[in-house]
């Protein structure tokens, strides 16, 4: 059975993930139990002390609370899934089917023998490309990363981008990962109140992203975008073909 965990890291009024999910515990820290028992009824509410600070510390939190059972720890401002197989996305947003996307995927990581899966996070159709609705290698996953439990932990150096060195750890230790290229999760990255965000500066992101960098070498590209930086795994699996 897949435990499903929704990390709080914003002020309880800007989040959304609870929405849209169903039978989950909502992680919060200890000082505003109470604050999120009043507004939020929809699930069990657990803490988590506040001095524990960075995604990576809270993630590997949730593993050790949960420890040897399969879980899914979800960001807290996930909007809705989109359905990227049509012309336009389709936005879902109904806790049944949620569900049911989560349990599809859930199985086929048990089947595969995969330890770490999740969906895309893009939403932009264009970008889905039919011939190739899994990945393996290609990219990171983050946002709602699946865990069969395994012995792997998410970095404490960095407050964020875990998810990337949690990925490349994944495919040195497993060679594989699974996400599902399908299915979109869209959330309101990085403009949130609290929580992380607070660490979150300019010079923090550059120093994170050049220990990702020396750590990785070839295995991770980072480029920037006018607005963003941008990060793609590359770490080669499928064989070549030599004429």
């Amino acid at each position: 059975m897949l435990q499903k965990v929704v990390i709080s890291r914003s002020r309880w009024n800007t989040i959304t993930t609870h929405k849209l999910l169903k039978d989950f515990t909502l992680i919060v820290p200890e000082s505003e139990k109470q604050e999120y028992s009043d507004r939020i009824k929809n699930c069990e509410i657990k803490t988590i002390p506040d001095d524990i600070v960075g995604l990576g510390k809270i993630r590997n939190y949730c593993i050790d609370l949960y420890k040897g059972k399969d879980i899914m720890i979800f960001d807290d401002d996930i909007r809705e899934f989109l359905n990227l197989t049509r012309e336009r996305p389709l936005r879902i947003s109904e806790p049944d089917t949620v569900q049911e996307l989560i349990d599809n995927l859930y199985n086929m990581a048990l089947d595969m023998d995969v330890k770490f899966f999740g969906f895309s996070q893009k939403a932009d159709v264009r970008k889905y490309m039919a011939n190739q609705p899994f990945s393996l290698t290609s990219t990171y996953i983050g946002c709602a990363v699946g865990i069969i439990s395994n012995e792997l932990r998410f970095t404490e150096q960095n407050k964020f981008k875990v998810d990337v060195d949690y990925t490349l750890q994944q495919l040195m230790h497993h060679r594989i990962i699974l996400l599902d290229e399908r299915f979109s999760v869209s959330q309101i990255r990085d403009t949130n109140r609290g929580g992380n965000s607070k660490y979150r500066t300019k010079e923090s992101t550059i120093l994170e992203m050049e220990y990702l960098e020396e750590k990785w070498g070839k295995y991770l590209k980072i480029g920037q975008t006018k607005n963003k930086e941008q990060t793609r795994v590359k770490v080669p699996r499928t064989q070549q073909l030599s004429i």
